[in-house]
């Protein structure tokens, strides 16, 4: 880390802390603070150098995102997309239908 300002570290380390907690996207969390996701990615790289994590064994590491699931009577799948977006489900869809409906979601909710 570049030891030319003191409070960069820091910085960086709460802005990386704030991205992993919100559950966002790379590109959904930068959107909103006119940040490049790239930039963010680098500022984490960086992070974890210092700390001595960016050693790997070759695998690629993906962040792993979870989501809330509440089982309800419905037999309809409700997935929430964030703010009042609301994605229902009937039980007739099969899993390539799902797979296409939550790509097509995925990208109508993009910045």
């Amino acid at each position: 880390m570049s030891k030319q300002d003191p409070g960069r570290e820091e910085r960086l380390r709460r802005v990386i802390e704030e991205w992993e907690r919100s559950g966002k996207t790379a590109r959904e969390f930068c959107c909103d603070r006119e940040l490049s996701a790239h930039t963010l990615y680098g500022w984490r790289r960086e992070i974890r150098r210092h700390d001595g994590e960016g050693k790997s064994s070759g695998a690629s590491k993906r962040r792993q995102r979870f989501v809330q699931v509440e089982v309800t009577a419905s037999s309809c799948l409700e997935l929430s997309l964030g703010g009042d977006l609301v994605l229902r489900v009937p039980p007739s869809v099969d899993g390539d239908q799902l797979t296409e409906i939550l790509i097509a979601a995925r990208k109508s909710i993009g910045c």
